[in-house]
């Protein structure tokens, strides 16, 4: 998966550099403490933002985090006190991406009113 992580990488920064240079100019200057991404089980969306040269920290303290986006990986559960942090986070104009799993153990706790999961499988 790493060869494949790479080549679609290269393509993004390819075409960001060719028809969206703005875009191109933003992505090669995030920080390291702008973007944060919390381990999973099954996701390792890490792997694709270090293909595209993005700097990540890993697992940051959630009382004192600074990034800007924030990335959650699949996960079976994560502690009420990550969730009420992060929900804040969100409320305070930040950007929290998580992947499918993730919507049921963190953002329907985070976001009971907004986000609601059907305990359904996606079929994959």
């Amino acid at each position: 998966m790493q060869n494949a992580d790479k080549v679609a990488a290269t393509a993004v920064r390819q075409r960001f550099a060719e028809q969206h240079p703005d875009d191109w100019q933003i992505l090669n200057k995030i920080g390291k403490d702008e973007v944060a991404v919390y381990f999973g089980s099954c996701d390792r969306v890490e792997d694709i933002l270090h293909c595209l040269d993005v700097p990540v920290t890993m697992n940051p303290d959630a009382k004192k985090l600074e990034a800007k986006i924030i990335f959650v990986n699949c996960f079976g559960s994560y502690h009420q006190d990550l969730i009420s942090h992060l929900a804040r986070q969100v409320e305070a104009s930040k950007w929290l991406v998580s992947s499918d799993w993730a919507n049921g153990h963190l953002m329907a706790k985070a976001f009971p009113n907004k986000v609601q999961w059907t305990w359904r499988s996606t079929g994959d």
